[in-house]
């Protein structure tokens, strides 16, 4: 079985059978692609649900064993000072990423904007300073969409690994986008963004349902989409009357029945989106 996770780690998963009667059965799990870390811990997941166990109870374990309390609560550290992050700092060295020539560091430029709009990953104050920077400014955003559109450093003697170099660029920049809308809604500033920057619907709610549209190629990314315009549709009539005047909801209802055959996550975002957009048409 060939895998992608939601965040671009590629793996293949490969049954054998250990004697003539088929039982019981190997499972050999081969990383392709992707973050060693992230791998491992849906590597773990899937081993444990062949032995029967309970895959959830992994993914969701925040504690390492041989730990029985975060690290925050150590005594040795009550004292310590916690230092604020330099969100400028940080950006302007993803900025000179995003702007290099070299193909990977690109990618690792639109990577570390992934992790900086991820509360989870960051902090809130850093996720929503980087969030408004990438939507609500321009040069950072500019750089973003450029990577997104095209290859414009791509090498002529590289066409052979084009397609894999753009998908995983693309998916990145909506990683951004993904997190940076979610980010926006939740602490408030988003509706107000979309009355006051035209760009989010004229060109971000097109570039999500392009998206959308080709969700059989690429589930992963659609799904980062669908997550985008369901933070804009949540808290924009201006975003729901463009899906509407571009023919999405037909995009979003081809998406949503591919999610329910093939992809629950996807399945579930459009599913809402819909639901708002629909009760705002009628």
């Amino acid at each position: 079985v060939k895998c992608k996770t939601n965040d671009c780690v590629c793996f293949r998963v490969c049954l054998y059978a250990s004697n003539e009667s088929g039982q019981p059965v190997l499972v050999e799990i081969q990383r392709r692609c992707g973050s060693a870390m992230s791998f491992m811990k849906t590597c773990r997941a899937l081993l444990e649900a062949a032995e029967g166990k309970d895959p959830n109870a992994t993914l969701k374990r925040k504690l390492p064993p041989f730990m029985s309390k975060p690290v925050s609560q150590m005594k040795c550290l009550e004292t310590a000072k916690v230092a604020t992050p330099d969100a400028a700092g940080v950006l302007n060295r993803v900025s000179d990423l995003l702007r290099s020539k070299r193909r990977d560091s690109n990618v690792l430029g639109l990577e570390e904007l992934g992790c900086l709009t991820d509360p989870v990953k960051s902090c809130l104050p850093v996720a929503l300073h980087v969030s408004k920077t990438v939507l609500l400014g321009d040069e950072l955003r500019e750089d973003i969409r450029m990577l997104a559109d095209c290859d414009v450093f791509l090498p002529d003697e590289d066409f052979g690994t084009s397609n894999q170099y753009t998908n995983r660029v693309r998916h990145a920049a909506l990683a951004v986008f993904s997190n940076a809308l979610a980010v926006c809604k939740q602490e408030g500033v988003l509706k107000d963004a979309v009355k006051e920057h035209k760009w989010l619907c004229d060109y971000l709610v097109p570039t999500l349902l392009e998206e959308l549209k080709i969700a059989e190629s690429s589930a992963t990314t659609a799904y980062l989409a669908a997550c985008g315009l369901q933070s804009l549709v949540s808290c924009s009539d201006e975003a729901c009357q463009r899906i509407e005047s571009d023919g999405g909801v037909e995009a979003l209802e081809e998406a949503h029945q591919f999610g329910i055959r093939r992809h629950e996550l996807l399945a579930k975002e459009t599913r809402l989106c819909l639901n708002v957009v629909k009760a705002d048409y009628r």
